[in-house]
């Protein structure tokens, strides 16, 4: 098969790409991106296949494909073939980009039942499922898979098996440069991707530690051969980051302000009215973990925010953070 035509590249621009993350990459969130222009290509948070099926009360949630569907993929986390494919099959009926089959989730109560990263370890049932999806959904939607790399694959076999996964009709694959059990805090290995770039017959995206445009500048000139570059919590911390880097790489050099204030408040809205209550205080609490490092007293801040027992108190909190701090208000990027 074909790579979707469609994806790469994407507007004439290098393609950058918002990582899929649990409890972050939500609707509220996308659409909080999307006031910047957004990204090319918007990832969703991990959603079940399992959980799909079962069509619980939180399901039109996950199925809210804002602010863009035609820019947004739907990244499936499972441990079995039947509701991997049967799942795809659901979204198949929507106006998406594409699906993506997640192969790099390395928690271990995901990763040791056999999914996400577990799947790199599963070899031919792994071929099969990506080709089972692929004969599934239409041309036009994309299909792709999110990996690590197994430290105890040799890397020329693990290459073999990406060719083969290559060819059951992948669009591209995303890199995620760690091992299966490498946490967060571990600096991504983008010195493995090279080998990738040259033995991988379909486009390959890179993921991983892009912290500020020096780094991402730096990794384009070092891979020329990159399809694409995903971001994850860099997008959380400064959700503005996309429309930075494009500003830059489209030749502005003048100062990049936002207000930290405003668009504190504009998440909490969109949080609100994207996700369900119940959804409410863990969605946020996560989210300022991150958003909370650009303030100079952040860490004061974000233990009184985790505290919080309501969004109206969290809206409070930051007001009364900002009227003791007003010069932390306009943040310069840099």
């Amino acid at each position: 098969m074909q790579t979707n035509p469609s994806l790469f590249p994407l507007n004439g621009e290098f393609p950058l790409f918002l990582a899929p993350m649990a409890e972050l990459t939500h609707s509220g969130f996308r659409t909080l991106i999307h006031t910047w222009g957004g990204c090319s290509v918007y990832a969703t948070e991990m959603i079940s296949a399992p959980g799909l099926l079962s069509k619980g009360p939180y399901e039109r949630f996950y199925l809210d494909f804002s602010p863009d569907p035609s820019r947004t993929i739907v990244q499936l986390v499972g441990y079995d073939m039947d509701s991997l494919v049967q799942a795809a099959g659901i979204l198949a009926e929507h106006p998406i980009l594409g699906v993506d089959i997640n192969m790099g989730c390395a928690a271990p109560e995901i990763r040791k039942r056999g999914g996400g990263a577990g799947w790199l370890l599963r070899g031919e049932e792994a071929v099969r499922l990506v080709g089972e999806v692929r004969r599934l959904l239409p041309p036009h939607l994309s299909l792709s898979v999110k990996i690590r790399i197994p430290e105890s694959l040799p890397l020329e076999e693990f290459i073999l098996f990406l060719q083969r996964l290559a060819k059951q009709g992948l669009s591209f694959i995303t890199v995620h440069p760690k091992g299966l059990k490498e946490k967060h805090d571990r600096p991504a290995r983008w010195d493995l991707i090279p080998p990738l770039l040259e033995e991988i017959p379909i486009p390959v995206v890179g993921n991983g530690n892009i912290t500020s445009l020096d780094v991402y500048r730096k990794k384009r000139e070092e891979l020329p051969r990159l399809a694409g570059i995903m971001i994850g919590r860099k997008a959380v911390e400064a959700p503005w980051f996309f429309a930075y880097l494009r500003s830059r790489e489209r030749g502005g050099g003048g100062p990049f302000t936002v207000n930290l204030e405003e668009t504190a408040r504009s998440f909490l809205e969109l949080l609100s009215r994207h996700q369900p209550p119940e959804f409410h205080l863990s969605r946020a609490r996560r989210f300022f973990r991150y958003y909370t490092r650009n303030l100079f007293f952040g860490h004061t801040l974000l233990s009184e925010l985790l505290k919080a027992d309501s969004l109206t108190e969290m809206e409070r909190l930051l007001s009364a953070y900002f009227e003791r701090h007003p010069e932390e208000i306009v943040h310069e990027e840099k």
